[in-house]
């Protein structure tokens, strides 16, 4: 906050004409009004002047009541306590409160606030509150423009730092979320995300293909590496995990081909009309199958439409490599695009893709690498599925 100009009594006269700065305060003759609001209120002055809606003269309300710039920032229900004021006083003097502390953020930039400072980030009441694993998330607006906020305890530092540093290091993609700033205040830490999306899981569902443009906003037990590692531990959603995570074994960018292979396997049998309903799911597999003893191959054969005969092949022939349980056997994240490239030009549909700066990469990593990996790598080379052209 930059400092606040030298006023004295004649300033004070000026710039609230009608006030008797020269009054005694509480019948104390050489201690006036005046001296009261140079000495204890320069800074509830200072808020009063920068707000369109407050007359400057409503100091004197502030003398009255006996207040002092230590009491800043001031919660709303406090403020109507001292000054015993209208609703409407109220919130003016907050909205000018809350712009005279408010800090700014240059992009991807990350501050630790004092308790008195506040963002430019406000929160919009009639908005929903979401919940995830490690906080909440509330849409948030900055000059007209949408944000997601989300909120963590700064306890989960691993979890934080780990999220923060693949946010900095995302390249520009419409599928992926933007990190615009952070900052830590009162034991919590604070992202700010975009895009804000209005829409609940069903009216998203129900919306037209053409509208819908999904986004990766929670990078969960993600991290960045190079190379294939060791996993410290078992973690993610059990029907997603590949055969060697669940072992403990080493996992990698193929491991992600599993569950996105699991993710593409019940998309299939949603298209296919085949029920969940009495199914099981093998834990550690991360698919469901009609009985504990069917394998994935018998299941997907039950993926099949007349007229559709070449898709379906095409389809199979996807998920089986996918859902390999041999790592060194699954596809790389360019030749599933590149399958799934094929498979749009049978269905004669568009890549949902098309107009996105740059495509898929082949970055598995080579047989060398993977022997020479450890959990304690430090390495931070580029590894994202997109990389800007």
């Amino acid at each position: 906050m930059e400092n606040q100009p030298t006023l004295d009594i004649q300033s004070l006269k000026q710039e609230c004409p009608g006030v008797d700065f020269d009054a005694p305060f509480q019948f104390n003759k050489e201690f006036t009004v005046g001296h009261y609001v140079l000495e204890f209120l320069p800074t509830t002055l200072e808020i009063i002047k920068n707000s369109p809606n407050i007359k400057n003269d409503t100091i004197l309300k502030f003398v009255k009541a006996d207040f002092k710039d230590f009491r800043l920032p001031i919660t709303r229900t406090q403020f109507m306590r001292y000054l015993q004021c209208t609703e409407a006083f109220a919130d003016d003097f907050m909205e000018a409160q809350s712009s005279h502390f408010a800090v700014t953020f240059k992009p991807k930039e990350h501050k630790i606030l004092q308790k008195y400072e506040t963002v430019p980030f406000k929160i919009n009441p009639q908005s929903k509150t979401s919940t995830c694993n490690y906080g909440i998330v509330q849409q948030v607006q900055m000059e007209g423009q949408k944000f997601a906020r989300k909120e963590q305890n700064i306890t989960n530092d691993a979890v934080i730092n780990s999220e923060l540093e693949i946010l900095l290091k995302a390249p520009e993609n419409p599928h992926l979320i933007s990190y615009h700033a952070s900052y830590e205040q009162g034991g919590k830490f604070y992202f700010i995300l975009s895009p804000w999306c209005d829409l609940d899981l069903d009216s998203f569902l129900k919306a037209p293909m053409n509208h819908i443009s999904p986004v990766i906003c929670d990078f969960g037990l993600s991290k960045i590496f190079n190379s294939e590692s060791k996993s410290m531990k078992i973690g993610g959603t059990t029907y997603y995990i590949s055969p060697e995570q669940a072992r403990g074994e080493k996992v990698g960018r193929s491991a992600d081909i599993f569950a996105l292979g699991a993710i593409y396997l019940e998309l299939g049998m949603l298209l296919f009309g085949i029920k969940r309903k009495g199914r099981k799911a093998i834990g550690f597999n991360g698919f469901y199958t009609i009985a504990e003893s069917d394998s994935v191959g018998e299941l997907l054969l039950l993926f099949e439409k007349e007229g559709y005969e070449d898709f379906c092949a095409l389809f199979r022939s996807l998920l089986e490599k996918m859902l390999d349980k041999k790592p060194d056997k699954r596809p790389t994240a360019f030749e599933v695009w590149e399958m799934t490239q094929d498979i749009l030009a049978i269905l004669k549909l568009e890549h949902h893709c098309d107009g996105v700066s740059g495509s898929p990469v082949d970055s598995e990593p080579s047989q060398k690498e993977v022997e020479g990996s450890s959990s304690d790598s430090d390495e931070e080379e580029d590894c994202f599925l997109y990389k800007p052209i």
